[in-house]
């Protein structure tokens, strides 16, 4: 009978034991399911970091070629802009110059264009004087203002 206690109290221990073991077991699947799982994610992480590189160098070369690109533009427009500039010194330095006045001069004697503004300016100056003339006869008062804005128009060559 002592050798039959003895038997089922090492039965007892060992079942437990073997439980115990069991369960350990199940709590390391459990742990590796759950480190395979974030070595999964892991990998999914670097996968998209390493697209996410690989589209970010090509922008840069993209950007890098556009910028060659306005550089070029930029450098082709400072020339024209230069040449442009160059070429408004030159017509000024022309227009500017004795021999431009002088053919200016000779040009507006020889078309009468004083002569014609001399006359409109007279032509004017009789018609201011017939409607103030005018208005003095009739007592009219638009007559008066139409004869002073009229005189006004003449003076003022800015409106």
């Amino acid at each position: 009978e002592a050798a039959v206690a003895l038997y089922d109290k090492l039965m007892e221990s060992k079942g437990a034991e073997k439980a115990a073991t069991e369960e350990a077991l199940a709590k390391m699947e459990k742990e590796n399911g759950a480190r395979g799982l974030s070595k999964e994610e892991s990998q999914a992480e670097l996968d998209s970091l390493t697209t996410q590189l690989e589209n970010d160098k090509k922008y840069l070369e993209q950007v890098q070629k556009s910028l060659a690109e306005k550089k070029g533009e930029w450098k082709d427009r400072l020339e024209l802009r230069t040449g442009e500039l160059a070429a408004i010194s030159k017509a000024i330095e022309i227009l500017h110059s004795d021999d431009a006045r002088d053919l200016l001069k000779k040009s507006m004697a020889s078309q009468g264009f004083l002569f014609l503004q001399e006359s409109s300016l007279i032509r004017a100056k009789s018609a201011v004087e017939v409607l103030k003339r005018a208005a003095r006869e009739s007592h009219d008062a638009r007559l008066s203002e139409l004869a002073a804005r009229a005189a006004h128009a003449g003076t003022n060559h800015f409106e």
